[in-house]
């Protein structure tokens, strides 16, 4: 559980771009780590990372339209003690690549970062093809991989500098356009197993990750003009999840044990751990 006191909050009618954060957060990884690499499926413009691209040249990977080949190649550098980050739109970074991210990375447990964006319908013009809501539920069950959601440009960058930290396999799932703003510039505390609680409620607790937590904020706010004390939790680390802090979160609140009728009585102690959560998600 991150430290309250570190957690600063930006303006949230103010838009900042997602993508836009990862080309410096690698060019300033890269300067640290020789060997980073990055991975792309003829995506070089989409990807904004051409500050890493310009800076270190011969560490930059055009694969062309070949996913399945990326992973491979990718895999087999990472086998060679480089750091690989493979950055592709989301139906690409999962479910085209599904056989071999599990088989060459996840299997093997290689040091390979695969960062996902375009996910959702942020990209609706590209039409199903180009769109995924079921990525989290394929990468979340493949063993070794840990899967985090940041929420916006600041927790972006902040969880490319924490996968790149991290030995073993990640899945970051980004967003694409411009994203409003949770987190002022160093308000971000970021790390795999941990959340941030945004917003302090007596009532319910809203959960949410990605761009859902500037939703949840919002609605917070209005559920504070009709009287109700929402919670705000952002649980951007979805592998591994911060049992404590929704177990302690949820303690505190006695909406759902209220609404326990007196002939459910016996599963009231279950009840009590994970009673008035209302959890956010949206692909």
């Amino acid at each position: 559980m991150a430290d309250t006191t570190a957690i600063k909050l930006g303006d949230h009618q103010k838009k900042t771009p997602a993508r836009g954060c990862f080309g410096p957060a690698m060019k300033e990884a890269g300067a640290a780590r020789p060997e980073l690499m990055l991975f792309t499926n003829d995506l070089r413009a989409a990807i904004k990372c051409e500050e890493f691209i310009q800076a270190y040249p011969g560490r930059f990977v055009e694969n062309g339209i070949a996913e399945q080949n990326m992973i491979g190649m990718a895999a087999g550098v990472a086998s060679c003690g480089k750091i690989p980050f493979v950055v592709s739109y989301a139906t690409f970074a999962t479910w085209r690549v599904a056989e071999q991210v599990r088989n060459d990375i996840s299997y093997t447990n290689f040091n390979v970062k695969i960062a996902s964006m375009t996910t959702g319908v942020t990209f609706g013009q590209g039409g199903m093809s180009h769109q995924t809501f079921e990525d989290l539920t394929l990468m979340r069950c493949l063993p070794n991989f840990t899967v985090m959601v940041p929420a916006d440009a600041e927790a972006h960058r902040n969880a490319v500098f924490t996968a790149i930290a991290h030995q073993g396999p990640v899945f970051l799932r980004c967003g694409r356009d411009d994203e409003f703003e949770v987190y002022a510039k160093g308000g971000c505390p970021f790390a795999i197993g941990g959340s941030n609680l945004l917003r302090e409620g007596a009532d319910i607790a809203l959960i949410a990750c990605g761009f859902m937590v500037r939703e949840a904020l919002m609605a917070a706010e209005a559920l504070a003009k009709r009287g109700i004390s929402a919670a705000v939790l952002d649980l951007y680390s979805i592998k591994p999840i911060d049992k404590a802090r929704l177990y302690a979160l949820v303690a505190k609140r006695s909406w759902l044990s209220k609404s326990i009728s007196p002939r459910a009585a016996w599963a009231a102690p279950f009840w009590r751990r994970f009673r008035a959560a209302v959890v956010l998600r949206r692909c």
